[in-house]
């Protein structure tokens, strides 16, 4: 699937029926606070994949910063390689400790900068 940039990938409120694979390009997971202003939380990047994290998130949504291509799967089918252990479900932890250091990175670079240095 190819969307346009700012299409809506996950809306705010919607539950996961499909997993999401970024293929190419950027998503930015976002909130609008009470003063209606965008907070942005995270971006995914190529090869991230997006499934039932926003679910217990209220107000969360993900849309896409740029063009983007997305691989979708069925939630179940997603899951089931999972749940059969090897090395599969090892990959996936690691891929979520790299992704939780570069969150690390960017809160340590972005808490760096003066409020009119930050974008």
């Amino acid at each position: 699937m190819i969307l346009p940039a700012d299409a809506s990938v996950v809306r705010k409120g919607v539950r996961a029926a499909r997993a999401i694979a970024i293929r190419y390009a950027m998503l930015r997971v976002q909130r609008f606070g009470g003063d209606g202003r965008r907070q942005i939380v995270n971006l995914l990047l190529t090869g991230a994949v997006v499934g039932t994290e926003l679910d217990d998130r209220v107000g969360y949504a993900a849309e896409a910063c740029t063009g983007v291509t997305l691989l979708q799967l069925r939630l179940p089918d997603f899951k089931a390689p999972l749940s059969r252990g090897g090395a599969l479900p090892q990959a996936v932890i690691i891929a979520h400790s790299r992704r939780l250091e570069r969150m690390r990175w960017l809160t340590l670079t972005i808490g760096a900068l003066a409020p009119t240095e930050r974008f």
